[in-house]
């Protein structure tokens, strides 16, 4: 299955776990990793929402106050592609178009593994895409073609003071947009180049140039996994496998089960959830504690039982008789339970541990303060 993931920019790192998500139950997604303007990389967008058996709109505020998104948004319902919204920021549904308010929205705005099966049995529940409408609807035009006049202006050989000073007011508004912040940018930065650029007017475009930094170039890790079905492999890009840490936890996501009696079970970050995955179909089933809840997800299909060395504490919540002792320790000398505490308020194993710890310590050291005070 092919899906279009559309998204505004603030939301690229909620697009990227959708993406991740989806991908993990055998779905191509296409997601905008250029975010440039120009022509070529609209109509590349244009021809991929065409191509998409599924249309995904990642609904935020931004992506409703984004005039690309709006665009791609009209043009796939004109393709009659089925739609999907899903809500990765909170926003009133009333404030979103017709079609999305009226069509049942996926609450992403927290990743768990029970929005995650939603969100692939939703996807694996889509109505059938009908075939592209002949003739095609108009497709509609660049969503920042209508700057083109601006940069006609900068790129006259003859630029007078008042439109020099036209151009900067018109496009200090579009920087506060943030589909059309780049491109107002570097519009700003062409005309700063000119040669007959008036003073006053550079000033003012200096000044609006420190105030938007240069865009940061979009950072991504993957990694190349292989997925194998009956009579095929197919190599698709995916995000690491596992993130693991001190105590050989890693990130929540899908992962290969562990019972191996399913392709994929969902790791919520501490546990293997009942939530599994074949063939892209998401079902419930039980996990077996014998073989599934020590172990952690790995690279590979052979589930990794994390087992501490002797003496060790750093992954797990302190044993009964060290929480016995540090309690102790904390009520007779009150730094030890401060010190001890803040260090492992970090650690989500010993979070409430050590938030009892830092208050003991904290109460110790100032019962001990009033007992000298009052010994004075």
């Amino acid at each position: 299955m092919s899906i279009f993931i559309s998204y505004a920019r603030k939301d690229r790192t909620a697009a990227e776990t959708l993406r991740h998500d989806l991908e993990r139950a055998r779905s191509s997604v296409w997601l905008d990793d250029e975010l440039t303007g120009g022509q070529a990389w609209w109509e590349t967008i244009l021809g991929q929402i065409r191509a998409c058996e599924l249309f995904v709109f990642a609904l935020s505020p931004d992506s409703l106050r984004s005039k690309a998104c709006q665009a791609e948004l009209r043009y796939a319902l004109e393709l009659k592609r089925p739609l999907l919204p899903v809500m990765v920021r909170a926003v009133s549904v009333q404030l979103a178009p017709a079609a999305i308010a009226d069509t049942q929205i996926i609450d992403y705005t927290e990743r768990t593994a029970d929005s995650a099966v939603a969100l692939v049995t939703a996807a694996a529940n889509r109505t059938l895409a009908p075939p592209l409408p002949q003739p095609l609807p108009t497709p509609p035009p660049p969503p920042m073609s209508y700057m083109n006049p601006y940069r006609e202006q900068i790129q006259s050989s003859d630029l007078s003071f008042r439109d020099q000073a036209h151009v900067v007011l018109a496009l200090r508004g579009h920087l506060q947009d943030e589909d059309e912040r780049d491109t107002a940018r570097e519009l700003l930065v062409e005309l700063r180049r000119r040669q007959d650029i008036a003073e006053s007017v550079a000033r003012d475009v200096d000044e609006l140039l420190a105030s938007v930094p240069p865009p940061e170039p979009v950072s991504r890790v993957t990694t190349s996994s292989t997925w194998t079905s009956p009579g095929t492999t197919e190599a698709r890009s995916a995000e690491p496998a596992a993130t693991p840490s001190a105590s050989g936890a890693a990130a929540p996501a899908w992962y290969p089960d562990p019972t191996r009696r399913h392709e994929q079970r969902y790791w919520d970050g501490t546990r293997w959830t009942d939530h599994v995955s074949t063939r892209g179909q998401p079902t419930v089933d039980a996990v077996d504690g014998s073989t599934a809840r020590g172990s952690t997800p790995s690279g590979d299909q052979t589930p990794r039982v994390v087992r501490p060395e002797a003496g060790s504490t750093s992954g797990g919540p302190f044993s009964g008789g060290a929480y016995t002792a540090l309690i102790i320790a904390s009520l007779l000398f009150g730094i030890i339970g401060v010190i001890v505490g803040a260090i492992n308020l970090k650690h989500p194993a010993r979070r409430s541990q050590a938030q009892v710890l830092l208050w003991l310590g904290i109460a110790s050291m100032i019962v001990g303060f009033l007992l000298v005070s009052s010994g004075q």
